[in-house]
């Protein structure tokens, strides 16, 4: 039987090209195996290494210069730097998978917006029911003592409230509407009463007068100022609405010379203002009816302008209590609050 011939010198210069372990071994057994038994046909020995040869050589381009960049542009998420060689494959593809990102990021998007309109939507329908009920047994109580013009006043007062606050006007209203609102609510407050609470609105910029903001923001924390601090307050009880425009942000401050809350409980709230955002249904529940109202403001507003914006107490047990709320100011409805609103009308 005769020697089978040595070709490492073969399988040398076919590694040389390839620089692939695995392609280079396959090659040079493939190519072994057809030495042998050709020692008599030289020459198509050599045609066929020569187009081993050529087929690694292009597996070793394509390998090189197409399926790696697409690699790398998977793993890392990014367009590859330009070298000195134009990788046109991969700008190819990074540009297809961009498209591809930029329609999901749209859908996403969508569904986004229609998941905060909904969480929006819920928090907005936690209207404490004691202020209903309250008010209603005044208009009775003054329905007994005198019926007079008052009772269609406070009746007229109640009506526009509610149809304000529960009404589908939309998320997002001008800061008119909202102040009609809350005078609409102090006359029903008023009856109820009398001269022992007054409200004194201080508008620094008429200008803000145009501005927007989430609806039923200021009326909710006006009703904490008089529940929790000047109803239990002994003499008259006063409320300040002032509002000032700096160069992007509307700060609206709603100040009472109630009674105050103490250091740890302004700390608690004020905590409870940066806690992250959980609208699950069961804490939905378990939130009703538990002083909800500057939790609630303070949640929708982060919910539509982000985390730089919302409510901040300050108070001093015995003399008062300032809640500060911070908004951006907008003159139109952003794109974003209109597709919103837009969601909630259909």
């Amino acid at each position: 039987m005769k020697k089978r011939p040595d070709c490492g010198k073969k399988r040398k210069s076919i590694s040389k090209y390839l620089g692939i372990a695995g392609a280079a071994v396959a090659c040079a057994l493939v190519f072994w195996g057809i030495s042998f038994g050709m020692e008599r046909t030289p020459l198509l020995a050599w045609g066929t290494a020569a187009m081993i040869a050529g087929a690694a050589v292009a597996l070793y381009f394509v390998f090189r210069y197409l399926y790696l960049p697409l690699r790398e542009i998977e793993r890392k998420g990014i367009v590859a730097e330009k070298t000195q060689r134009p990788n046109y494959m991969a700008y190819a593809y990074e540009a297809l998978r961009l498209d591809t990102l930029k329609e999901l990021s749209e859908r996403e998007y969508a569904a986004l917006v229609y998941k905060k309109q909904a969480e929006l939507d819920s928090l907005q329908s936690q209207i404490n029911p004691h202020f209903l009920y309250n008010t209603l047994e005044s208009i009775r109580g003054q329905a007994v003592l005198d019926k007079t013009e008052k009772i269609a006043k406070m009746t007229e007062a109640l009506s526009a409230f509610f149809r304000y606050s529960i009404g589908r006007k939309g998320s997002i209203v001008q800061l008119t509407d909202e102040l009609k609102n809350t005078d609409n609510y102090m006359l029903i407050q008023q009856f109820r009463f009398g001269e022992k609470v007054s409200l004194q609105k201080i508008i620094s910029d008429e200008e803000a007068l145009q501005g927007y903001l989430p609806k039923m923001t200021i009326q909710p924390i006006i009703e904490n100022a008089i529940y929790h601090g000047l109803e239990m307050k002994e003499g008259k009880g006063r409320i300040i609405l002032r509002i000032t425009l700096t160069e992007s942000r509307m700060i609206i401050n709603v100040m009472d010379n109630g009674v105050g809350i103490d250091d740890e409980q302004v700390e608690k709230i004020n905590a409870s203002m940066q806690e992250p955002i959980h609208l699950s249904t069961e804490q939905l529940q378990n939130r009703k009816g538990k002083g909800i109202a500057l939790k609630n403001v303070n949640d929708r507003i982060r919910l539509l302008y982000g985390e730089g914006y919302g409510l901040h107490v300050f108070s001093t047990l015995g003399e008062g209590t300032d809640v500060e709320i911070q908004l951006p100011f907008k003159q139109d409805k952003p794109r974003e609050q209109q597709f919103f609103q837009n969601a909630a009308d259909k």
